[in-house]
């Protein structure tokens, strides 16, 4: 989960701030940042806006929380990161798939309409999307035929990628891109499925 403030509007650089990123948990606890404090609010490379500083206020209460706001599970604390361990969480598989179709290049499909498309049509898993219509988007607020159309082709492309792309879709904790490409220099999938992690530890990266 990535924590977000909620600030009372100022003024910076011409824009309204009204949010800022506080990063991680332990962002957090290193700054002492509670509700109610007075904070410092910076743009880094004048853009992202985030708290560099902050003032105790009177009445403070934590910012932490400690239920998943998505299905209740206890969260739990992996490195400076509060994750929900759920498996099933609702939320924790819409961005798994979400990460899953930008692995695999498809742009046109957004946060937003794939919310839609798990509410209004069941999708859950890459699968799902597969096979996916033109009929079944037309039902969908914000698309027409020509849209519908680009987007069911553009996923249709997806059925064939590179393999390091297939890797980095599992979304496997640390195993981006980058990494997918490394790991299968010189071996399929398939063999990589076959290492041991002692194996695994002598691969660059």
């Amino acid at each position: 989960l990535t924590p977000v403030a909620h600030l009372e509007p100022v003024e910076l650089s011409g824009i309204t701030i009204r949010r800022a990123s506080l990063h991680n948990a332990q962002n957090i606890i290193d700054m002492d940042i509670r509700i109610g404090d007075t904070v410092t609010v910076e743009r880094a490379g004048d853009v992202i806006p985030y708290i560099s500083g902050r003032k105790p206020g009177t009445l403070r209460r934590s910012a932490l929380i400690e239920k998943c706001p998505s299905c209740g599970s206890a969260l739990e604390r992996r490195g400076p990161e509060l994750v929900c361990p759920s498996p099933a969480c609702p939320e924790t598989e819409l961005q798994r798939l979400l990460a899953a179709l930008r692995s695999f290049g498809v742009e046109r499909l957004g946060e937003p309409t794939l919310r839609k498309l798990v509410r209004e049509r069941g999708i859950r898993r890459v699968a799902d999307l597969f096979g996916i219509t033109v009929a079944d988007l037309l039902g969908i607020e914000g698309f027409q035929k020509k849209s519908a159309e680009n987007l069911v082709n553009e996923i249709r492309k997806a059925r064939r990628v590179e393999d390091f792309k297939l890797l980095a879709s599992l979304n496997i904790p640390n195993v981006g891109p980058n990494i997918a490409r490394k790991l299968l220099e010189g071996r399929s999938i398939e063999e990589l499925r076959g290492m041991s992690a002692e194996e695994l530890t002598r691969l660059d990266g």
